[in-house]
């Protein structure tokens, strides 16, 4: 199948990282407001690429529809956190991240049904991350533990949902390649936000670096329905 991409997307993925190092120059900058700022309109461009992207060559229109409820939810959860990561609004983030999560996951099982691929990722993933928090000394999670770890396996299975896309590699290698590339970099810039928040004497370096990730992984996931999936175009 041919690969149709067009240049308006790239620039925009381009703008946002761009706007991406501004937030990270601007790590603890006061007031927090500013900061604030800088990680909304941040998140605020990954969900226009994702639009931008559509438009340029459609996919799958409940596919991308689906998607983007996703990336409107990540753009809460950015918000949430961005304000206070340690009160309600945290919360509010992870409960936002995880429902933008469930919603990643209908996307692509429109294209995956549950599967031995699938559920195999899942479950590496899902199993060494939660016994990697629990095991590790350093984590102080407190009354959050059930959370995370509730959180974790949404994200894992969100994880595995998209690796398992692999199987239409042949029909939407595109599509394919920065749909499992986006959604690894989210799962490993949430295992680096773990350590930001819960570990004792965490690196600064973690917060620079899980903004790199995370919003890199969202440009490319968000790339990945320009040219995306279309069931009339699957190969048999």
């Amino acid at each position: 199948m041919m690969i149709k991409l067009k240049k308006e997307p790239f620039l925009l993925f381009f703008v946002l990282l761009l706007s991406m190092m501004t937030l990270i120059f601007n790590i603890g900058v006061e007031p927090r407001i500013i900061y604030v700022f800088l990680k909304t309109f941040t998140s605020l461009l990954f969900v226009s690429l994702i639009v931008i992207s559509y438009l340029a060559v459609p996919c799958d229109k409940n596919y991308f529809i689906t998607l983007l409820l996703g990336f409107i939810f990540a753009l809460f959860g950015d918000f949430f956190l961005a304000i206070n990561n340690n009160s309600i609004f945290f919360i509010l983030g992870v409960a936002s991240f995880a429902i933008g999560h469930i919603f990643y996951s209908i996307s692509f099982y429109r294209f995956t049904k549950i599967n031995q691929i699938q559920l195999i990722v899942f479950a590496i993933l899902a199993v060494f991350t939660i016994t990697y928090i629990t095991v590790v000394d350093g984590f102080e999670f407190g009354s959050m533990y059930p959370l995370i770890v509730a959180y974790t396996l949404i994200i894992t299975f969100m994880t595995g949902s998209a690796v398992s896309l692999i199987k239409h590699y042949h029909s939407f290698p595109w599509a394919v390649m920065t749909t499992i590339l986006g959604a690894i970099m989210f799962y490993i810039s949430d295992l680096i936000l773990v350590h930001v928040f819960y570990y004792n004497n965490s690196p600064f370096i973690l917060v620079p670096l899980n903004l790199l990730i995370y919003y890199t992984g969202q440009g490319i996931l968000a790339l990945s329905v320009m040219n995306g999936f279309r069931k009339k175009d699957i190969l048999q």
